[in-house]
């Protein structure tokens, strides 16, 4: 290592031992004039570097995985909105309206940036309601009582039993604003944002100055890539994360007043009667006259203090909402808008910091006041409580998670039509009176079970809220060009398929939390492994000996065990149609697949180039067996290639789970005014049996992950999703790119300009595998954002998506304009070739692409060269490699080995390796010639 820490570092081969005797490797031998470093960044993408951490021991890792798997929903979220339209719809003779290019306004001219923003602000209430139900809701009005609690409980809880139950949901309210601050402190100590030692090099030009990013800065008719100081300064400040903590405060607060002022009240513990002119009289009782009807244990006479404290929470969590929708320095989309520069751009971002502290010290205070009402009760409400009957459930998370949910599926079903001219306005207001009409006739059905009156009207409000949402998908569906959404990831779709995604993972983890807790606390699970013992309770003060009986069942809200059945049916379904895909793919005819190299097959020659007929045709027998080995490995790659579809199934699989759980909890109560739930106990079983599945392999997976590598789980998941700026969600994980690509900028720099005297001679070559060449481009074009010359860099990459994945889901940032090579059309999930429509069309030469000057393959050509420092290697048998052109023959792409010569065995070479092919010494010399280099 000649530089660097344990996340980044870069790399000289050692000395090779003279008495080895072994034969030297293809592409191990470095020439003379050529000096080879690696750079090491994987580290920053899959480490979850805590401070001190060590030092906790093996639960600290446990508590750090689990905190990293609940950013997951976080983290999609964030590539929602890098993939939403980023520049404003081209129109006719409008020169800067290529896909790609920022217009006048930066990426200002964008669609959703704060629908996306507002959806990551939903995520973070979600999961604190969530968390409130385990621990209010379960542990706290369930499954303790006065003197007593669950055998299930630990000792650890006994303490609650003495405390009646305002008390109680006080305590336990701790708990989950004591889980957003560990994520929130995992994603601040995680980052890896470059910071170099500027103190070791005070001399050195080459450490950038870190300027401030702004949309404003995208210069018109350039990449957005090109942006100054795009990867040096984070996109989502402080202010942002301060009113994600303030929202997420004051949703507690509000559940607390909210369960205070209702629970006393009888008929409001019930949607059936909360609209009754009974809840009415009652709560109108308990606001003007201070006193209590029911005279409940629950009840809190001061009704008005908890009136007040309502309304101040959901004043403040709209002020959150409308703040983080279209706040001027807290998002990357609007930065710099109306925003001073100079000496008075400090203030501005000042009093955004402190306008957000403000806000949270507000929450805090309202809290505390909050608090105190609950903990100090007037004398007659704590007379009355000595002989009042508990609450059955805590009424603050029966709605909350719900609507929460049907917010954010509202935003992700509006994403889908972003991409394809769809209004966000219209949208949003076609599934708000779809989804008004279907709460209504819910609400007038459960009203009027067995009333006489308008028995039509539920029916009529149902069918009205299917028309409405059959308008919404017309609208979404019949939008675009299909020839450009074409080659766009999902048809154009692809902010709100992610979305969907997001949410779908972020209930079903809240699912798994709360329907866990539930089990484990019915007896079901057991932390030792097995069933635990019949529940009961267990006597922790002096009391009647007759409390000493079986507990009750614990029952959770019930969005959260119905969407795990939802899920659960559809994920049957979606599963025997992808078995079925792939049982035909595998199982059937080999087919010979077109490929880059006529020559890179064995002597049993396959043939490459173009389908005469349309379609891959099938091998002919006799195959020999190396032969067989590879047309097996280029099907298994064939079928991974279809990852595209796997997702859009996935997200259909969240759609129709999330749209039946919301009405089947709505057309289904849980709550009876005696407590008892009103689901039907099979329906309740099969859930709780599924999420309890679900959450024993999470947690074991969690637990042996823990105890055998310090590495972040499901890493693959990190290396995709991390490599842009956070700008949707603070507590995200975060971006390894805001370091690796200001460092590799810094060390190219540092190379050409050695001893600050230009060296002409002197030229780098960026040798770049699998997303490292996404990385590597995004170098370039943060080089050249800061006025530096390309015409002495060279770019080889090989086993890269750029052009079939990166370009299709990010065409703004990867497209077609800024890269300068043609779309991809995608594959498809049933032909045996899923890309044989590309390669037709790639074969067709009677359109020819124009490249955009400002594009990367421009700019990497040299003025009077027709040919780019660029080469790109790819094999059929990579399941993760594709060309960035062609997959005909061009200057670009070329065709790698797809058997290992570097093994001792026959081996068939997949996604690793390039360098050990015979083909990367080849491209490596084509390279340097197209530099200007002599051959070596």
């Amino acid at each position: 290592m000649v530089s660097g820490d344990d996340l980044g570092s870069f790399w000289i081969p050692k000395t090779p031992s003279k008495d080895a005797g072994l034969p030297p490797q293809f592409g191990s031998e470095v020439p003379a004039n050529v000096r080879r470093e690696a750079y090491s960044w994987g580290a920053m993408a899959r480490y979850a570097p805590v401070p001190g951490a060590n030092l906790l021991g093996k639960g600290a890792a446990v508590i750090r995985r689990v905190g990293w798997l609940m950013m997951l929903p976080f983290a999609l979220c964030n590539a929602a909105y890098w993939m939403r339209p980023l520049t404003r719809k081209p129109k006719p003779g409008d020169g800067d309206g290529d896909a790609g290019l920022a217009g006048g306004r930066g990426w200002r001219d964008a669609n959703g940036g704060g629908i996306v923003r507002v959806f990551g602000l939903f995520l973070t209430l979600l999961l604190v309601a969530s968390a409130t139900a385990a621990s209010v809701d379960l542990i706290g009005t369930q499954c303790v009582r006065s003197g007593e609690i669950c055998s299930t409980l630990p000792g650890l809880f006994n303490g609650l039993a003495a405390l009646d139950q305002p008390r109680r949901n006080v305590v336990l309210a701790i708990l989950p604003l004591a889980m957003l601050a560990v994520i929130y402190a995992l994603s601040v100590l995680g980052r890896v944002r470059y910071a170099a030692n500027v103190a070791a090099h005070p001399e050195s030009g080459s450490l950038p100055a870190g300027p401030t990013t702004s949309a404003d800065s995208a210069s018109p008719g350039r990449p957005i890539l090109q942006t100054k100081g795009f990867w040096y300064s984070p996109m989502m400040p402080r202010a942002t994360e301060l009113l994600h903590l303030s929202g997420a405060g004051a949703l507690v607060v509000a559940m607390l007043a909210w369960d205070a002022l209702y629970s006393p009240v009888p008929g409001c513990r019930d949607a059936s009667t909360f609209f009754a002119p009974a809840c009415g009289a009652g709560l109108s009782k308990v606001l003007v006259d201070g006193r209590n009807p029911a005279r409940t244990v629950s009840a809190i006479a001061a009704g008005r203090g908890s009136f007040i404290v309502l309304l101040v929470a959901v004043a403040i969590l709209i002020a959150v909402t409308c703040r983080i929708l279209v706040s001027v320095t807290g998002n990357a989309d609007v930065a710099g808008s109306g925003k001073p520069t100079g000496r008075t751009a400090g203030p501005v971002w000042r009093r955004e910091l402190r306008w957000a502290a403000s806000l949270l010290g507000l929450v805090v205070a309202l809290g505390l006041v909050n608090a105190g009402l609950l903990w100090f009760p007037p004398e007659s409400s704590a007379v009355a409580s000595a002989s009042a009957q508990q609450g059955s459930h805590f009424l603050g998370v029966f709605w909350t998670p719900g609507l929460l949910t049907l917010a954010m599926l509202g935003m992700s079903i509006t994403g889908l039509g972003w991409r394809r001219g769809a209004g966000t306005a219209a949208s949003l207001v076609l599934f708000a009176g779809s989804a008004a009409c279907f709460i209504a006739g819910c609400l007038v059905m459960k009203m009027t079970p067995h009333r006489p009156g308008p028995a039509g009207l539920p029916a009529g409000l149902f069918v009205v809220a299917a028309l409405l949402l059959a308008c919404l998908a017309w609208r979404v569906l019949r939008k675009g060009d299909e020839g450009s959404r074409n080659r766009e990831g999902w048809r154009g779709m692809g902010p709100g398929i992610i979305m969907t995604i997001s949410l779908g993972v972020a209930l079903a983890l809240s699912s798994v939390l709360v329907v866990g807790t539930a089990n484990f606390l019915n007896g079901k699970l057991s932390l030792t492994g097995g069933t635990a013992d019949p529940v009961v309770w267990r006597i922790v003060t002096d009391g009647s000996a007759a409390a000493n009986g079986a507990a009750p069942m614990v029952t959770e809200v019930p969005v959260y065990d119905q969407y795990g059945l939802a899920l659960f049916i559809t994920v049957i379904v979606v599963v025997f149609i992808l078995a079925w895909v792939l049982c035909s793919q595998l199982f059937g005819k080999l087919f010979v697949l077109s490929t880059p190299d006529p020559n890179s097959m064995p002597t049993e020659g396959v043939t490459a180039g173009r389908y005469p007929d349309g379609r891959p045709q099938p091998s002919v027998p006799p195959i020999g067996s190396v032969a067989r080995r590879v047309l097996e490995g280029r099907r298994t790659a064939a079928l991974l290639h279809r990852v595209e579809h796997s997702l859009s199934w996935l997200a259909g699989t969240f759609l129709v789970g999330l749209m039946g759980s919301l009405g089947w909890s709505l057309v289904q109560p849980s709550i009876a005014e005696d407590g008892a739930p009103t689901r039907s106990l099979l329906t309740q079983g099969m859930s709780s049996a599924v999420l309890g599945i679900v959450a024993l392999a999470l947690v074991g997976g969690i637990v042996v992950s823990a105890a055998s590598s310090t590495f972040r789980p499901a890493g693959v998941l990190w290396d995709l999703m991390c490599f842009l700026p956070n700008a949707a969600h603070p507590f995200g994980p975060p971006c390894y790119a805001e370091r690796v690509v200001p460092e590799l900028c810094a060390r190219i720099e540092e190379w050409l300009d050695f001893d600050d005297a230009p060296e002409p001679h002197r030229k780098v070559i960026l040798s770049a595998h699998s997303l490292g060449g996404v990385l590597a481009v995004a170098c370039l074009f943060a080089r050249h954002a800061d006025g530096k010359d390309l015409g002495n860099i060279g770019l080889l990459t090989y086993g890269c998506q750029l052009r079939a994945y990166f370009g299709r889901f990010f065409p703004e940032l990867f497209g077609p304009t800024v890269l300068g090579t043609p779309g991809s059309l995608g594959a498809s999930l049933w032909a045996p070739d899923p890309w044989q429509r590309q390669v037709a069309k790639d074969y067709d030469t009677t359109h020819p692409h124009q490249s955009h000057p400002q594009s990367l393959s421009q700019l990497l050509t040299t003025p009077g060269d027709s040919l780019p420092r660029w080469i790109n290697l790819w094999r059929r048998t990579d399941f993760l490699g594709f060309p960035v052109k062609s997959y005909a023959g061009n200057e670009i792409d070329r065709g790698a080995d797809e058997l290992d010569t570097s093994s001792y065995m026959l081996t068939l070479a997949t996604h690793s390796n390039y360098p050990s092919s015979r083909a990367y010494p080849s491209a490596m010399a084509e390279l340097l010639k197209r530099m200007g280099e002599p051959e070596v």
